[in-house]
């Protein structure tokens, strides 16, 4: 997989899904899953690059397969690791409107703060009552945002 990003850490520089793709013959769902895992195997590796770290804010961009999210603990691992080494964290999970029903489906591992993205809100094929009380409902107010 090719991807034109730049970041600070990049879990590529220890596993590859296209390694894993070649060696162990997983498709892209099955060989995401076993990077996670690979890297909760070795946090030492993400505990060292997180040394050249003081008082900033770090953006973590994971991958959208929700099987991360509710089918295995990997992030769950992460997060109590990272929480281990005094990070405060809040998640932010990026939700296509179609499958609005699953927006829980992250605080299942990332409990509050968790805040929920939803996109392509307007394509929704819902009863205007329900979007107006989307929309002012105080428990989505502050945490829900429709773009």
């Amino acid at each position: 997989m090719n991807t034109q990003s730049c970041c600070a850490i990049d879990i590529k520089d220890l596993i590859t899904l296209d390694d894993v793709a070649e060696e162990l013959n997983y498709g892209p769902n099955g060989g995401l899953v076993y990077c996670m895992e690979f890297l909760t195997n070795n946090l030492d590796w993400l505990e060292e690059e997180l040394g050249n770290f003081e008082n900033d804010y770090l953006i973590f961009d994971l991958p959208g397969q929700i099987e991360l999210y509710t089918h295995f603990p990997v992030m769950k691992n992460i997060k109590d690791f990272l929480s281990k080494l005094g990070y405060s964290m809040c998640a932010v999970y990026l939700i296509d409107s179609q499958f609005v029903e699953d927006s829980e489906a992250p605080q299942i591992h990332f409990p509050p703060p968790t805040g929920n993205l939803t996109n392509s809100f307007s394509l929704m094929q819902l009863p205007s009552s329900f979007r107006e009380c989307w929309a002012h409902c105080p428990r989505w107010c502050s945490w829900n945002f429709l773009i």
